[in-house]
């Protein structure tokens, strides 16, 4: 006579039975994870838009004497900000730490002692297209990018409205307060003010008439 299989041993067996499939499925179900593709500098095709360019400049006055400690000067390039000639394709930034130094003893307008000290900020780099060459999207970008500086002692003279100062050619020459400003942070008059002698040539357009020499 044949005896039956107690029914708790029978559930049992069904647990298990069940168990061992499921577990043997899951081992075949595709993963619903996203999944990241790494893409590596030869998924992509370069193209050189601008090479060893200044880009854009940025001013700095010091406000206090303190020699000790570097200062991180940042400059920040937002999206589709236009930048020699080209709109980028997404924000960047880039550092430099120095020391921002008040006037000294040794920092002479003529014969007069600076009263202030500005920093002139310049970032120099290349300009590339870089292209996908799966999807064909394309981005532009500045690389090899670099931060230089200018740092310039300056009196404030008595009107209020004029600044002196000695130029990276060694002149002494007195501006207009707004152009000496604009010096500091915009390449258009950078260079002639900051940089060349008087006798080298201003753009006066960019200028509007205010630089007194």
């Amino acid at each position: 006579m044949a005896r039956s299989v107690p029914r708790h041993t029978t559930i049992l067996l069904n647990v298990i039975l069940t168990t061992s499939l499921l577990v043997y499925g899951f081992q075949y179900v595709p993963s619903n994870r996203a999944h990241v593709e790494k893409l590596k500098a030869s998924d992509f095709s370069y193209k050189l838009l601008v090479e060893d360019r200044d880009l854009c400049a940025y001013g700095h006055i010091v406000k206090d004497n303190n020699t000790e400690a570097y200062r991180r000067a940042t400059i920040t390039l937002k999206e589709d900000d236009v930048v020699a000639g080209y709109s980028l394709s997404k924000t960047q930034s880039f550092t430099k730490y120095t020391k921002f130094t008040g006037p000294t003893i040794k920092d002479k307008v003529g014969e007069t002692t600076a009263q202030k000290v500005a920093y002139s900020f310049l970032l120099t780099g290349d300009i590339i297209s870089r292209t996908n060459k799966k999807t064909k999207q394309s981005q532009t970008m500045i690389v090899n990018a670099r931060i230089t500086y200018l740092r310039v002692p300056y009196c404030e003279n008595p009107d209020q409205n004029t600044i002196t100062f000695k130029n990276k050619a060694g002149e002494v020459r007195t501006v207009a307060r707004s152009v000496f400003m604009d010096a500091l942070s915009h390449l258009s008059i950078r260079t002639s003010i900051l940089i060349k002698k008087s006798t080298e040539g201003i753009d006066h357009s960019k200028t509007s008439g205010n630089v007194v020499d």
